[in-house]
């Protein structure tokens, strides 16, 4: 019987740690928190990996193919992208397949990196509830800013320059 309350504790010991070390990886992720450790597939293929941005500013833009505030909000981005140069932006799909983003990156012309989150994790981890939503990393991968809803170049030049 000992033996058994021994094994059954051992057990119950490894399954705790183990949770533990699952739950560390999946933490949620708040302002003032470094960002490590996150991959996202390409279009083409690639795995951008947040640890390559270190160096510059990053903005992370969640959004959605059937998100309209999305959808409008996509000529800042992409003048943004175009024009200010001191940052680096992706535009994270969240949780849609990767054909759907590319007919919307066709149907719209666009030039900006998007990244899949076809699962939701990262998305999860950011703590992302709807779209859009914008992160912004400072030089050092910390998250510096999170703006719910639509964002316009300017704000986002404003932002990124408050940080530098």
């Amino acid at each position: 019987m000992k033996k058994k309350v021994w094994w059954f504790a051992t057990f119950m010991i490894i399954v705790m740690i183990a949770v533990l070390v699952v739950n560390k990886k999946q933490e949620k992720l708040h302002v003032g928190d470094v960002v490590e450790e996150i991959q996202l597939p390409t279009l083409d293929g690639q795995i951008w990996k947040v640890e390559e941005t270190r160096g510059k500013v990053t903005v992370l833009n969640f959004f959605a193919t059937w998100c309209e505030p999305c959808e409008e909000e996509l000529p800042e981005l992409e003048a943004f992208y175009k024009q200010y140069k001191q940052a680096n932006i992706f535009i994270i799909s969240k949780g849609e397949p990767k054909s759907w983003v590319q007919q919307f990156v066709h149907k719209h012309q666009t030039s900006l990196p998007f990244l899949l989150d076809v699962d939701e994790k990262i998305s999860k981890r950011f703590q992302i509830v709807g779209q859009p939503e914008t992160v912004i990393l400072d030089r050092h991968g910390v998250i510096r800013e999170k703006i719910v809803g639509p964002v316009t170049k300017e704000t986002l030049i404003e932002k990124v320059e408050a940080i530098q």
